[in-house]
């Protein structure tokens, strides 16, 4: 490991925390739907129709029926 450089550590530092959350939280089921990160990847709909109609849907949840 470079340790010559503060930015250098810092990268591996990160790597490492971000690499350690994701290992603990993959098969990991979520408390609203009980279904783990990998599920909702490996069940989604891969189509580009199903992906702009639930950007729609989120949309529309944030921007409530009172925008118009």
């Amino acid at each position: 490991m470079n340790t010559a450089r503060p930015k250098s550590i810092a990268l591996k530092v990160a790597n490492a925390v971000i690499r350690a959350c994701a290992a603990g939280r993959n098969h990991r089921p979520r408390r609203k739907d009980a279904k783990t990160p990998y599920d909702l990847y490996r069940d989604r709909d891969a189509s580009p129709e199903a992906a702009v109609a639930e950007m729609r849907a989120v949309k529309e949840a944030i921007e409530g029926p009172c925008s118009a």
